[in-house]
């Protein structure tokens, strides 16, 4: 499936790039990581049911660090809500074109039958 860019502009000097994307392939969850660090010099963290336990958003580090990230983390862990989070990152990033704030957060329906459904996400 050919990934699909949106874009949306909040202000004229803020733009943000929104990006859904589907992969074949799975991801074990909850997933190892036992805080050993990555090729990127990040730790490899471990999962956080957010879903059932909100009150641990303010323990992983990369939604301490970004407050926009946290936010969505809050929202699709909600109780009412019909997602949960898998991962994610964030991080600062310096290039020739200067600098900017960039990360992720992966999420899964909220569904034994729907998660495991390709064709549930592709609503979305």
């Amino acid at each position: 499936m050919k990934n699909q860019t949106l874009e949306f502009t909040s202000m004229p000097t803020l733009r943000y790039r929104n990006l859904l994307s589907i992969r074949n392939g799975g991801k074990g969850v909850p997933y190892g990581g036992h805080g050993e660090p990555r090729a990127d010099g990040e730790a490899n963290y471990v999962f956080f049911n957010l879903k059932t336990d909100p009150g641990q958003l303010n323990s992983v580090p990369e939604l301490k660090r970004d407050p926009a990230l946290l936010s969505l983390a809050r929202v699709l862990n909600a109780a009412d809500s019909g997602f949960f989070s898998v991962g994610s990152t964030s991080s600062a990033i310096a290039g020739s074109d200067g600098h900017r704030w960039s990360g992720y957060l992966e999420f899964a329906i909220n569904s034994k039958a729907g998660v495991a459904d390709a064709a549930s996400y592709f609503s979305l």
